[in-house]
């Protein structure tokens, strides 16, 4: 078997048969897409349970850890639920999650409709991936370009802590005056 001579693909070589032509024949793996597409809708269901963890009041909540009027907080959640909905023009036959599986549920996690997928990738698989890895417009890099503006060194959410930190030394030093 070779697998480093074209990326992703793991050729199963065969005794030579001099006069005798092969045909190379690559099929797409729904196993492999399913799994990291399965792993794309774990990612989100977590980011997306804490975030209405923290934003979500209910009789048992314990509001002293709650991020309720967290504008940064509130327009990640925003973000991401726009990103689910944000086509993707260069991609081909598919242009949305929606047409290759992943549905929103009514609580804003996702679920992946894994016979819906098998289609998709069966039909057209380059455009499954290319609505995932476009290098303009993907969902990699929406997401990842989310991910950057909220939660990189310079993002929303550590804006949003600086904010509190500097208002909590205010609010200690307006204390210690009075």
């Amino acid at each position: 078997q070779a697998s480093d001579i074209i990326p992703g693909v793991t050729l199963a070589l065969q005794e030579a048969r001099p006069g005798v032509t092969e045909d190379l024949v690559l099929a797409p793996d729904l196993a492999k897409t399913a799994l990291a597409l399965q792993d794309f809708v774990a990612a989100y269901n977590v980011v997306s349970k804490v975030l209405g963890q923290n934003i979500n009041v209910t009789t048992s909540s314990d509001r002293s850890v709650l991020l309720v009027g967290n504008t940064a907080i509130r327009s990640l959640q925003s973000r991401m639920q726009e990103n689910l909905s944000t086509t993707v023009s260069g991609a081909g036959t598919f242009k949305a999650l929606s047409e290759i599986g992943l549905k929103t549920n009514r609580d804003g996690t996702l679920s992946l409709d894994e016979a819906a997928l098998q289609r998709a990738v069966e039909r057209d698989p380059g455009s499954v991936d290319r609505l995932f890895s476009d290098a303009t417009a993907g969902m990699g890099l929406q997401f990842k370009t989310l991910a950057d503006q909220f939660a990189g060194p310079e993002g929303l959410l550590q804006d949003s802590q600086d904010a509190i930190n500097q208002n909590i030394t205010r609010l200690k030093d307006q204390l210690r005056k009075l």
